[in-house]
């Protein structure tokens, strides 16, 4: 049948996928006999990989800095719609939230979503911002790629290492070491020189282990989870499965920053509103209502373009006849 032929993935968004919905599995049973932790941890690093792909590859600092200004607007606005909700629904505010910097003092929080995550992305985007201002900076950086993330890599590991740990927050300092992680990966598979290609997988693995085991240690599950989310990444740049499959993964990988925005908000719905207890059913739930509506969403921004386009082409074609000169008579 075609929908159990095989085809091809990605593994990037493959992961994303799997990442996330085990950040919702966590969140949708906290009663349970296994701590599945790492989600989150893989998301940040994928974040990075991405974020290396769509932003650092520029051919000058300036570019970098629109790169990096465009994808912080793309996540705060949806955030930020969040925590305003948030406020009203329940009636509270908090200053630190609406303006992102909660995450610095504290791990509560009043908004529908772990609002940690974005707060700590809009943070080391800021910083890299601040750093591509810095002309010396910007230019060594864009001369080797790698290079740079790979001194970026060791300044944040060495941070996190020797930086004591704060319980009740989330500091970026702490964490950004997971998300420079994905720019190394990503500027050293990049180049597909079939001579020196396997030794920077291998390089990339052990590098892993080395940083997952210097911050987590062997004991934490996000230790065995980071390890084998780039262990995949490093040896499979795609992945061979049943096309259903494959289309699942597809869309919830594309899926995965609005899910991670209201899966909370459903989980809510199915206990508060449907008044359903079951911890199986809330994260299947959670998980089919928000990809419905990132899938939502994507038409109704598809159907604006297509609209939009046809409007512009249409004023184009408009002004080209309007100065056209008029046919001669006679």
């Amino acid at each position: 049948m075609h929908w159990l032929s095989r085809r091809g993935i990605s593994s990037d968004i493959a992961l994303k996928a799997i990442a996330i919905s085990a950040v919702v599995f966590n969140h949708a049973h906290p009663v349970r006999p296994f701590d599945y932790a790492g989600g989150m941890t893989v998301l940040l690093m994928l974040s990075g990989y991405s974020f290396a792909r769509f932003a650092l590859q520029s051919g000058d600092a300036q570019s970098v800095r629109r790169a990096v200004a465009s994808l912080a607007l793309k996540i705060w606005l949806p955030c930020a719609a969040i925590v305003l909700l948030s406020f009203v629904v329940r009636q509270k505010f908090s200053l630190s939230e609406l303006l992102f910097f909660s995450n610095l003092f504290s791990r509560e929080f009043l908004t529908f979503m772990f609002v940690w995550y974005p707060q700590v992305l809009l943070q080391i985007l800021a910083f890299t911002f601040l750093l591509f201002c810095i002309p010396a900076a910007a230019d060594g950086f864009l001369r080797n790629p790698l290079r740079g993330s790979l001194v970026l890599l060791t300044l944040a590991i060495v941070t996190t290492t020797f930086w004591p740990e704060v319980p009740h927050a989330t500091l970026p300092w702490r964490v950004a070491w997971n998300f420079l992680l994905g720019w190394v990966a990503f500027f050293l598979l990049r180049d597909r020189n079939a001579h020196t290609l396997g030794m920077r997988k291998t390089a990339l693995v052990a590098g892993t282990v080395v940083c997952a085991g210097a911050v987590f240690g062997p004991a934490d599950p996000q230790f065995w989870t980071l390890s084998a989310a780039m262990t995949i990444l490093a040896l499979k740049s795609s992945l061979i499965l049943p096309s259903i499959a494959v289309r699942v993964l597809y869309v919830v990988g594309q899926a995965s920053f609005t899910i991670f925005l209201l899966h909370t908000i459903f989980l809510r719905v199915h206990r508060k509103v449907l008044g359903l207890y079951d911890q199986d059913g809330a994260w299947i739930f959670a998980m089919i209502a928000s990809t419905l509506a990132w899938v939502a969403g994507a038409a109704a921004m598809r159907a604006y373009r297509r609209v939009s386009n046809e409007r512009t082409a249409e004023f184009v074609g408009g002004a080209k006849n309007m100065l056209r000169p008029s046919p001669q008579v006679g």
